[in-house]
């Protein structure tokens, strides 16, 4: 996947450099199916990266931070998915984006 639309650099693509969420959209559909994401951000003739480009590259470092800088779980236990039980309770409604599942600790 290549950050711009194509894989080498060119002036007139400045304003088509995909946005930051885009970016972590495309990072999360990947590790979320158990891959890699493999970034192509292409130098421009002087060897260095586009500010764009970097500036997008911040963002998208930045914003999975954000998104899962909130523990929604708060401490509660148990909640029942698909009949097994899981250890946290949302007591009251909340928007949910992301579920991780850790293993149970051993008793």
């Amino acid at each position: 996947m290549s950050i711009r639309p194509g894989w080498f650099y060119h002036p007139a693509e400045d304003t088509r450099v995909k946005t930051v969420d885009q970016l972590v959209t495309l990072y999360l559909q990947s590790v979320g199916r158990n891959s890699k994401l493999l970034l192509n951000v292409p130098p421009t003739p002087d060897g260095l990266i586009h500010d764009i480009d970097a500036d997008r590259l911040v963002g998208m470092h930045e914003r999975p931070r954000e998104l899962f800088a909130t523990d929604l779980a708060g401490g509660r236990e148990h909640v029942s998915v698909d009949g097994r039980v899981r250890d946290v309770d949302l007591t009251v409604p909340s928007p949910l984006g992301f579920v991780r599942l850790a293993p149970r600790p051993s008793p």
